[in-house]
């Protein structure tokens, strides 16, 4: 009778020990309440990945990593470890103490930090408007400078802030017109536009336009010229489509360059998606050459679709093919010190989360890679984000970014536990190896 009582506890203890280490809840997360987000313009979520199509299950799935969610892994002494903090999770100087206190306690160390949204300034700005979430009006000062606010409390709490602007956004789409204001909101900027309506979330600005490209440089040097930022993060750094009519800029702009071009290479014609990926790099190339001679320390980092080129035959968008946006070319050239992909889908989907972190890894050039975690997808299933900051150690990024901030409430401990002392941010990396040019075409 002993024998079958202790056989019969050492079962239920087995039991018991495989429940603890199988933790995760499986029920789909819940996205944030309606509630809790300020009603202005609603930004069509995650970074870009509103419009990542939702990967279906692979009829054979990877293999789950090797790694086991306990015990935590002890800190790196070099990792980067970033958040978004978008402009929806703050709105006076109090929510921005409390976010990079939070940040910092949870042994994080870079803030991507957004200060522009559709052509609206979350800072002080003589180029567009101030924000209208800011203080219910487009164009009024909230009597507060945002981006002021972020660096001096990231740099007490030991933070690197990087100043998070979306490129080519003009305006959103389910706004009415803004006010006329001074400086003018880019939204009346109709020969910027890369088609008449919005697309996307937003009115689109044009890659081809040089004007626009000049704005845009504008915009994003003067930020790191007034401010103490330590990077500058572009997002929305892309074409909206692949299959667009042409605006009548981008039509002059590259005929011109076609012709150039026939000149320079006889019996050849300018590939016009080529062109327009020179567009997109340009842009990035000449930012990042006018940040550097303004300060050198200051990290140029952009977030980029999380699948390069659909090499595997997957039937996915990917940024090179669809959206002109050549991010691996980017590392190579010099043009980021940083770049984060957002790979927003899980170990055991398809597209496997592992092997788009090796794709880019594998052609970082000179930069650091620090994909991103939707952590905004696995709310209930923190498993999942351990397994994938422990599986971009083994692939060899340099760190992970979290999207976003407000995903990660009430989960500050398990970041703790995940990262249980601090870690330097890397610094900055190799300077560019090439020349960034306004476009830089390949013929056909």
């Amino acid at each position: 009778m002993i024998y079958l009582l202790a056989v019969v506890l050492l079962s239920a203890s087995v039991l018991t020990a495989r429940a603890m280490l199988g933790g995760g809840r499986e029920k789909t997360p819940t996205p944030e309440p309606a509630a809790s987000k300020p009603a202005p313009p609603q930004e069509p979520a995650p970074a870009e990945s509103a419009v990542l199509p939702e990967p279906a299950e692979p009829a054979t799935k990877p293999a789950a990593p090797s790694v086991d969610p306990a015990p935590p892994s002890p800190g790196l002494p070099e990792e980067g470890r970033a958040v978004w903090v978008t402009r929806w999770n703050y709105r006076k100087p109090a929510d921005v103490e409390r976010i990079m206190k939070q940040v910092a306690s949870a042994n994080l160390n870079i803030v991507y930090f957004q200060v522009r949204g559709a052509g609206d300034a979350f800072y002080r700005s003589d180029y567009e408007p101030w924000a209208a979430s800011l203080s219910g009006r487009l164009g009024k000062n909230p009597g507060w400078d945002p981006l002021s606010v972020a660096v001096e409390s990231a740099h007490k709490h030991g933070l690197k802030l990087h100043a998070w602007i979306n490129v080519y956004p003009l305006w959103y789409a389910n706004q009415p017109a803004p006010p006329r204001t001074n400086p003018v909101s880019p939204y009346y900027r109709t020969n910027w536009r890369i088609a008449a309506g919005p697309m996307d979330g937003y009115y689109w600005g044009s890659p081809g336009n040089p004007s626009l490209q000049n704005h845009v440089y504008r915009v994003a040097t003067d930020i790191v010229t007034r401010y103490d930022v330590d990077g500058l993060h572009m997002d929305r750094v892309r074409y909206p489509s692949r299959n667009l009519a042409w605006d009548k800029a981008s039509r002059s702009a590259f005929t011109a360059a076609d012709r150039s071009y026939r000149r320079s290479h006889p019996g050849k014609r300018l590939s016009r998606s080529s062109w327009q990926t020179g567009q997109v790099s340009g842009l990035v190339g000449r930012i990042s050459k006018g940040v550097k001679a303004k300060k050198p320390h200051v990290q140029v980092s952009a977030a980029a679709w999380g699948i390069y080129r659909d090499k595997w035959g997957w039937g996915s968008s990917d940024g090179l093919r669809d959206f002109y946006q050549d991010g691996q070319g980017w590392m190579k050239k010099g043009y980021v010190d940083i770049l984060a992909p957002m790979t927003y889908w899980k170990i055991k989907q398809t597209p496997p989360w592992g092997t788009l972190v090796k794709d880019f890894v594998a052609n970082r050039g000179g930069a650091m890679v620090y994909p991103g975690i939707a952590v905004y997808k696995y709310r209930d299933d923190w498993r999942e984000v351990v397994y994938q900051v422990r599986l971009a150690r083994r692939i060899g990024a340099q760190g992970v970014s979290f999207f976003d901030y407000s995903s990660l409430e009430g989960r500050w401990d398990d970041l703790r536990r995940l990262y249980p002392k601090k870690a330097a941010a890397p610094g900055t990396q190799a300077p560019q190896t090439s020349p960034p040019a306004a476009s830089e075409p390949g013929g056909e």
